[in-house]
C-alpha cells in the first residue's frame, strides 16, 4: 500500500461556536486526507495558513511510501523541519499528516485508532470547555444547564474575563449547573497567558477563597517556567499547560523545572506519535495527562490509549456535524469511542467538493 494523493478540504463552516448562541464561524479546520493506492483514506486536520506546508510535506517525503510506518513517517518529517520542527506551521503540519497517517495505519488493520493505540477500555471522563463569548452570562448559564443535562458533564473550564466579579459569577452559575451531577464538581480556569504569573496568582487566589478549582491553565507566557512554577507554589490548583505548546521538546524545559502539575496535551502537539512520546515522559515525571479538543472528538482515541489521563476536553459533545459525522458519544459524563475503522470522523464532501477551497494534490509513484 503506498500514499498517492493529498486533499485539503474546509469543515466547520456555518457552525456556532462550541455549541453556545452566537454568529456563524467561518471555515477553520480543514481536513487533510491522504490517499493510498489501495482506496484508503486517512483523514487529518490544520488550518488554512498551514496548507502550504501541509502539502509540500507530503507530495515530497510521503507520496509513495507505506503509510503504516508511521513513526519512522514522523521523523522523516521531524528531520525535514529542523532545527524547529515544533514550532508554529511546522508542529501544524506535523500534527494534521501524523493523524491522517495513524488512521490509515488503524482502517488497514481493520480496527478503531483506540485498540491500535493499545487501549483497552475505549472510555474517557470529559470535562466542557466554555468560551468567554458570548458576553451575556445568562446565555452561557442556560447553555451550561443543557449540557449537563443532555451529556451528564461533572467538570467545566471557564475563560478568564477581564472583571474578576463576572469570573465569581461564571464559576458559582457552573457549580450550580454541575450540582446534579456530581459532590465535587471539576472546575477549571483558562487563564490563556493573558496575566503576568503574579496577576494570574492573585486572580486565582480570589476565586479560591469561595471555589475548589481543579486546575488553572496557561499562567504564563509557554516559555517562562518560572511563571508556571510560581503560581503553582502560590495556589491550592493544580497548574496546567501545553494546549499552546509545540512537540516534545517544548515539555521537556518545563519537566526539568517542575512547573507542570497536569500535562496538557492532544494530537495538535506534533500528532499522535509527539503526543505519545509527550505522555511516556510525563509518565517517567509521575505527572497525570489532560487531554485537549478536537474536531470530532478525535482525541478520544489518545485519551483512551494513556494511563494516567484525568479529563478529555470536550467542546462540541454531539457526535455528528453538518461537515463530518463521528463516531465518539458523549454521555453520563463520559466520552465513550465507537468501533469504525480508523479515528471514525468521516467528512462530507457532498458541498464541500464543489466549493472553491477544495485542493487536491497528485503525484505518482517515484
Amino acid at each position: 500500500m503506498k500514499l498517492v494523493s493529498v486533499r485539503a478540504t474546509p469543515i466547520g463552516a456555518g457552525t456556532s461556536a462550541r455549541g453556545y448562541p452566537g454568529p456563524p464561524l467561518q471555515p477553520h479546520w480543514y481536513a487533510i486526507e491522504l490517499m493510498t493506492d489501495a482506496g484508503l483514506t486517512g483523514t487529518g486536520f490544520g488550518v488554512a495558513e498551514h496548507l502550504p506546508l501541509i502539502e509540500r510535506l507530503a507530495r515530497e517525503l510521503l507520496i509513495g511510501s507505506d503509510p503504516r510506518g508511521v513513526t519512522g513517517l514522523w521523523q522523516r518529517m521531524v528531520d525535514a523541519t529542523s532545527p524547529a520542527p515544533y514550532t508554529g506551521a511546522s508542529s501544524a503540519a506535523l500534527a494534521a499528516l501524523d493523524l491522517a497517517l495513524w488512521d490509515l495505519k488503524a482502517k488497514a488493520n481493520a480496527e478503531p485508532l483506540w485498540r491500535t493505540l493499545g487501549a483497552t477500555r475505549p472510555r474517557v471522563n470529559v470535562h466542557a470547555s466554555v468560551p468567554l463569548d458570548p458576553a451575556d452570562t445568562a446565555a452561557v448559564a442556560a447553555a451550561l444547564t443543557r449540557l449537563v443535562r443532555e451529556h451528564g458533564f461533572r467538570g467545566a473550564c471557564l475563560e478568564l474575563s477581564t472583571n474578576p466579579a463576572v469570573d465569581e459569577q461564571r464559576f458559582g452559575l457552573l457549580r450550580a449547573a454541575l450540582a446534579p451531577h456530581t459532590d465535587a464538581p471539576a472546575l477549571m480556569l483558562n487563564l490563556a497567558e493573558h496575566c503576568t504569573p503574579k496577576e494570574s496568582a492573585r486572580r486565582v487566589r480570589a476565586l479560591e477563597r469561595e471555589f475548589d478549582l481543579t486546575w488553572v491553565e496557561a499562567p504564563a507566557r509557554r516559555e517562562d517556567c518560572a511563571g508556571y512554577r510560581q503560581v503553582s507554589e502560590s495556589c491550592s490548583a493544580a497548574v496546567c499547560g501545553g494546549r499552546l505548546f509545540g512537540g516534545p521538546a517544548d515539555f521537556l524545559a518545563h519537566f526539568r523545572a517542575r512547573s507542570l502539575d497536569v500535562v496538557q496535551l492532544g494530537f495538535q502537539n506534533a500528532g499522535i506519535t509527539g503526543a505519545l512520546q509527550i505522555a511516556d515522559t510525563a509518565l517517567g515525571f509521575e505527572l497525570p495527562v489532560a487531554v485537549v479538543a478536537a474536531p470530532g472528538n478525535v482525541n478520544a482515541h489518545l485519551a483512551a490509549a494513556l494511563p494516567l489521563c484525568m479529563s478529555l476536553e470536550i467542546e462540541h459533545p454531539l457526535d455528528s456535524h453538518a461537515d463530518w459525522s463521528s463516531d465518539v458519544r458523549v454521555e453520563s459524563g463520559w466520552a465513550t469511542v465507537g468501533d469504525a475503522p480508523g479515528h471514525g470522523v468521516v467528512v462530507a464532501h457532498a458541498a464541500s467538493d464543489a466549493g472553491p477551497h477544495r485542493r487536491t494534490s497528485r503525484v505518482r509513484d517515484r
